[in-house]
């Protein structure tokens, strides 16, 4: 399976832990249900990370936009992310990537 392939995860209950555990840790938080920008962070960045998984150019776009109204400096890693993706490493030099 190549580097950013779509895949679901083959362990349902490590998973559902992951999950479990991400929402606990959003929870403990007063950001979430504070309703100020940070609040919108951790859902739109997680929204990005999915559709850029999809490979989805409209999601990922949608979701840059978005950050970039509610919390500029993520969309500015957001950004960045997207820069990375273009950049594969063959031994120790960087090489352009063919496949993004």
């Amino acid at each position: 399976m190549l580097w950013g392939e779509y895949a679901d995860f083959p362990v349902p209950s490590g998973a559902f832990l992951a999950t479990l555990m991400l929402n606990q840790s959003l929870w403990l938080e007063d950001d979430l249900a504070s309703a100020t920008p940070r609040a919108f962070l951790y859902p739109l960045f997680l929204a990005f990370l999915y559709y850029l998984l999809r490979r989805s150019l409209f999601g990922v776009a949608v979701a840059i936009a978005l950050m970039g109204l509610f919390y500029p400096p993520f969309a500015l890693l957001s950004v960045a992310v997207l820069t990375l993706r273009l950049w594969r490493w063959r031994g120790n030099l960087p090489q352009l990537s063919q496949q993004n």
